[in-house]
């Protein structure tokens, strides 16, 4: 799995005494399935991440639609966009079926959930190709 990360899978990130502010997972999946454009698999996979990283969920919303193949559209703005605000942040789904990309943050500012646990629990339900894993502690 390609990481850009300042921690090793399984390790949790070391928070000094007055801390960071939270911990964002960046996320790139190519080559998705075409299943996974389907506006309740993208809410199945925000409630199964959710769980996955032992958050609590709060209110969902989705936006967008999947586009006809005989409508011009463009692929860096179309496509269903999919949050989850849990009770430390949110977790957003874009996915782009022209591209068959799905484009995955997670933010919370709770420290102790595993990145890599939730890119495999975001990979295992949206398929595709992890492209970009990046972790950010954000200040």
């Amino acid at each position: 799995m390609p990481t850009n990360t300042d921690h090793r899978p399984g390790e949790k990130p070391k928070v000094k005494e007055e801390g960071p502010y939270g911990l964002e997972l960046v996320l790139d999946l190519h080559g998705c399935p075409d299943e996974t454009f389907e506006p309740e698999l993208l809410k199945k996979a925000c409630y199964s991440i959710c769980k996955k990283i032992g958050m609590k969920a709060g209110p969902f919303h989705q936006w967008g639609t999947r586009k006809d193949e005989d409508q011009p559209t463009n692929p860096k703005s179309d496509g269903i966009s999919s949050c989850l605000f849990i009770d430390t942040s949110s977790i957003t789904i874009h996915a782009i079926d022209r591209l068959m990309n799905c484009y995955v943050n997670i933010f919370s500012c709770k420290m102790d959930w595993d990145t890599f646990e939730a890119a495999k629990e975001a990979q295992r339900i949206l398929g595709g190709k992890i492209v970009r894993h990046k972790h950010i502690t954000r200040a």
